[in-house]
């Protein structure tokens, strides 16, 4: 079963994926998300489903996702804090 790490990039906003298959082959992505909504694109997740099988892709969008709001929580209570950005 191959291996992933997820690392948010808040500068970007983007969650990178990096996959080490079984055989040491190497797969990145980024996926893009909004940071005030947290919507990100899934076209990238399908074709890591197709490569890898939906219960193995379940785990990653589990960790992708928690990545996502906790970046949305912490610009939202910025935003709570120092509405006018000072």
């Amino acid at each position: 079963m191959p291996q992933f790490q997820c690392e948010l990039d808040v500068n970007v906003n983007a969650v990178k994926v990096h996959v080490v298959e079984d055989g040491g082959e190497k797969c990145d992505c980024n996926l893009s998300f909004d940071p005030r909504s947290g919507h990100y694109d899934y076209d990238q997740l399908a074709e890591l489903e197709s490569r890898y099988g939906q219960a193995w892709i379940e785990t990653l969008e589990a960790r992708v996702r928690k990545l996502i709001d906790e970046a949305v929580m912490t610009r939202r209570r910025a935003e709570r804090d120092d509405p006018w950005g000072f």
